[in-house]
């Protein structure tokens, strides 16, 4: 009798945690209309092709951009970004449409994209996400359909405690205006608009600690402010190039691509290096973990 009753108990938990989580997931989401002019000019296409893998759109969405499973962990998710080709759904996608999109994580019908890090990309210049969408529109048509992204029951519980920012555009300002990008260069100000980029994993302290949405066992990610004890402050620019664009670590130890994406940062131009570096020098200290 109480096996049954505790049994009775758990599937209507598991009733409510589905229906209240696929409530949340079918939420529409209102964003402010923002005009995107896509360029088609060769200059233009080359410079998206350059921000297309630094700022790592096709490490999610492959390198071809057919998108595919970019992530298995069942019972909590399977993440399949899309196919952003020409072949893909987005091929018939405005500018407005891309902007929607890149940065405030919701697709043209107003529901919301799972998981991407639209928070990275929130404050993008028109030119650069053109450029990327201009990169992307020249890259072979492929008609792959890796299919939606998978929330799974463990997922769900996550989600519905706030311990899995599954639906990214929850957190999104989507009323915050986006700045005029600064001028490129090896500036304190044109390295805080690049590493935005990294604030998905650092946080937006740049402090490092547990990157929401990762598995227990993953590894926190660096503080990265200018703390001696626990941050970089006392690396040299040689040993931070070095972790940026190598993955070789002080002590010479090779990161893990999957932890740190530097294959994606050894395309950095050197102008573009030394901005980082600049603007993570310019970070006050802050103690490891504090996002």
């Amino acid at each position: 009798m109480l096996l049954g009753v505790l049994l009775g108990m758990l599937v209507v938990a598991a009733i409510g945690v589905f229906v209240l989580s696929s409530q949340r997931l079918q939420r529409r989401f209102e964003v402010p209309d923002a005009a995107l002019t896509i360029p088609t000019d060769p200059a233009s296409i080359a410079r998206g092709d350059h921000l297309a893998h630094t700022r790592g759109c096709l490490d999610c969405h492959g390198e071809q951009g057919r998108g595919g499973t970019f992530l298995r962990a069942m019972p909590v998710m399977e993440l399949r970004p899309s196919n952003i080709t020409p072949g893909g759904r987005t091929a018939r996608w405005s500018g407005s449409d891309w902007a929607r999109a890149v940065r405030h994580c919701v697709r043209p019908d107003g529901l919301g994209i799972p998981f991407m890090p639209c928070g990275d990309f929130r404050f993008m210049g028109d030119d650069d996400l053109g450029a990327i969408v201009a990169y992307l529109r020249s890259l072979p048509a492929s008609p792959n359909d890796p299919g939606p992204s998978v929330l799974g029951p463990v997922g769900r519980v996550l989600f519905l405690k706030g311990d899995l920012p599954y639906l990214v555009a929850e957190s999104i300002d989507h009323r915050a205006p986006v700045p005029a990008a600064p001028p490129a260069g090896p500036t304190v100000a044109y390295g805080r608009y690049l590493a935005a980029g990294c604030t998905g994993c650092h946080g937006p302290g740049y402090s490092g600690g547990h990157i929401p949405g990762t598995p227990p066992d993953w590894p926190p990610a660096a503080n990265i402010t200018s703390d001696p004890a626990t941050g970089i402050g006392a690396i040299t620019e040689a040993q931070f190039m070095a972790a940026l664009t190598e993955g070789r670590t002080r002590d010479g130890r090779t990161i893990n691509p999957m932890h740190m994406p530097w294959r994606q940062f050894a395309r950095f131009t050197p102008d573009e290096r030394m901005a980082i570096w600049n603007f993570i020098r310019s970070l006050p200290r802050r103690p490891a973990g504090s996002r």
